[in-house]
């Protein structure tokens, strides 16, 4: 449940008031409780080169990237190379592959 802040009532040492010479009176409010990081998971870089297509998958809201891949046989063969949930995981990529991605859009 959220709970609002309410701050604390200090009198300042420093500061008095030029009529009453009484020190006046500051809120103090408590350090903000926030996320200095993002956390990220680690992608491989450099994996789009050899990119088709991608899309968004319908069911699972997820981004699918095509591309080739070498098989044993030694030919290269479509395959999914990395699936993305959440968009901030593109801050990861080199700037070659996000203009990759950006050129290689399939509805």
């Amino acid at each position: 449940m959220f709970k609002p802040q309410v701050p604390k009532r200090v009198r300042d040492k420093n500061v008095r008031n030029h009529v009453t010479n009484k020190r006046l009176k500051k809120l103090v409010y408590k350090p903000v409780l926030c996320q200095t990081k993002i956390p990220l998971s680690k992608l491989s870089q450099d994996i789009l080169g050899n990119i088709w297509y991608w899309y968004v998958d319908p069911k699972s809201g997820e981004t699918v990237v095509i591309g080739n891949v070498w098989s044993e046989s030694g030919s290269l063969v479509p395959r999914e190379l990395i699936r993305v949930f959440d968009e901030v995981c593109f801050i990861n990529f080199y700037v070659k592959d996000l203009e990759a991605l950006a050129d290689k859009y399939c509805m």
